[in-house]
């Protein structure tokens, strides 16, 4: 019983094989349902994993298709980017054939005399079958890895008709044999015994895999050799063929970095508009309560206007009145004169 501990890093395993693919779902380094689903067409395949509720939409493909090749050369001295250019140039020549490839290398070893590469290729069309299936299902293929042998392994691809052994010890070296050659045809690597794994191509059935049994080669059951090929696709892959839009990649990288800049700057000027928004708005209310307020106290205002008018209207009597007796101090004997000298009945 296979208990899942997180979801982070989904993703779908599929492992072409003869009349069908096996399918398996993985949570980061966890293993989950897993299903044989028959049928030679790559997007009905996918799509019925769809329907039968594996979810993706992260499809990481076994490359064990036929045709699928894999070379290991030796080049001299010179620089990453010329090694580059020289292996496209060299893709003709490595693997000669007059279909389109999807090729991938890369260099696994590199000292003053050279540089030591493992380059794989398999056919656009049939590779591309996958892609496409997987991209009408609302998938994509993340990882498209030939599950290569890792430092101190060899590992053993079984066709119908023959056989394709790798080993890899520093460099990468390889060795081709029929199918159902007796035990003594698997030794590649010399010294200590080396951890062997055996991978079904998609043209190897299960009568071809009895009869690599009946051999007596160490192989495991058809069903399990299905599932450690599945389970090979977890490791992070040598080479990869997969296409450059459907590939995992980190948030910034130097393929995505003018857009990650472009996002950022927008992101800036979206900040920067929100917060004047927000500014703008807070200062709108911010009036409107000053004016509602000024409003409430319009009456109050008259009315210590017209307070503040009689006050200074009474300071002005008072001044008057001050300036008044102080230019004339007899004044009041001119008005006691002044009164004596009106006829009667006249008030002052």
């Amino acid at each position: 019983m296979v208990i899942r501990k997180k979801r982070k890093g989904r993703a779908v395993l599929c492992v072409p094989a003869e009349g069908g693919a096996y399918f398996a779902e993985a949570a980061g380094e966890v293993i989950g349902r897993e299903a044989f689903f028959a049928g030679g067409d790559p997007a009905a395949l996918v799509a019925r994993a769809v329907r039968e509720g594996f979810r993706g939409p992260r499809l990481f493909l076994a490359l064990t298709l036929p045709g699928l090749r894999v070379e290991a050369r030796r080049f001299p001295d010179m620089t990453e980017e010329e090694l580059g250019e020289t292996l496209r140039w060299e893709q003709d020549r490595l693997f000669r054939s007059a279909e389109p490839l999807a090729m991938d290398w890369k260099a696994i070893a590199h000292s003053p005399e050279g540089w030591e590469t493992c380059a794989t290729a398999c056919e656009e069309e049939a590779f591309g079958r996958w892609a496409d299936g997987a991209r009408a299902a609302g998938w994509r293929v993340a990882r498209a890895a030939p599950l290569l042998p890792s430092e101190g392994e060899q590992v053993v691809f079984v066709g119908r008709k023959e056989c394709l052994m790798l080993a890899r010890s520093g460099g990468l070296a390889k060795r081709r044999f029929r199918a159902g050659e007796e035990e003594s045809a698997l030794p590649l690597l010399t010294g200590e015994e080396t951890p062997l794994a055996a991978v079904p191509m998609a043209d190897c059935g299960r009568e071809d895999w009895a009869a690599c049994l009946a051999a007596g080669l160490p192989f495991p059951p058809y069903e399990e050799a299905l599932r450690g090929a599945a389970l090979r696709l977890l490791r992070p892959p040598l080479l990869d063929l997969s296409r450059p839009a459907d590939r995992d990649r980190p948030f910034f990288c130097r393929e995505n970095r003018t857009l990650r800049l472009a996002q950022g700057a927008c992101a800036v000027l979206l900040l920067a508009l929100v917060g004047c928004t927000a500014g703008y708005l807070y200062e709108e209310r911010a009036l409107a309560a000053e004016e509602t307020r000024a409003a409430a106290l319009t009456d109050a205002w008259r009315s210590l206007s017209a307070a503040r008018k009689a006050r200074a209207a009474a300071a002005a009597a008072r001044r008057e009145g001050r300036a008044f007796v102080a230019g004339d101090p007899a004044w009041d004997h001119r008005l006691l004169s002044l009164a004596e000298s009106l006829p009667p009945g006249v008030a002052v």
